[in-house]
């Protein structure tokens, strides 16, 4: 756990929820939050693939279409925080409006 009592070690799913599945612009939209994160390392697990969540090539090798599950892992001191946006983004079906949301 950090200083702040949140976990340094997250595993969560995300289902791709739109009908496009996650083609370049949905991941250059995952990069963008993984990346904010210099010090947390993100991977996605897909049929025993893992891939860096900070590489748009690694996310689209994944050819996530709709209803894809994936699992999202997070180490590092924003663990927390970065799963919970891509969890956000995940719901909204990469839309670019925000809401609040926790996974």
């Amino acid at each position: 756990m950090t200083m702040t009592g949140l976990p340094r070690n997250i595993t969560h799913i995300l289902e791709v929820r739109n009908t496009m599945g996650v083609y370049t612009r949905p991941a250059s939209m995952i990069v963008r939050i993984t990346n904010k994160y210099a010090d947390t390392d993100v991977k996605f697990i897909h049929k025993n693939r893992t891939v860096n969540a900070k590489s748009i090539m690694e996310i689209m090798t994944l050819a996530a279409s709709l209803g894809t599950r994936l699992i999202v892992t997070a180490n590092g001191s924003n663990a927390y925080t970065v799963v919970n946006e891509l969890s956000d983004l995940f719901e909204r079906k990469f839309e670019a409006n925000s809401s609040t949301s926790s996974f």
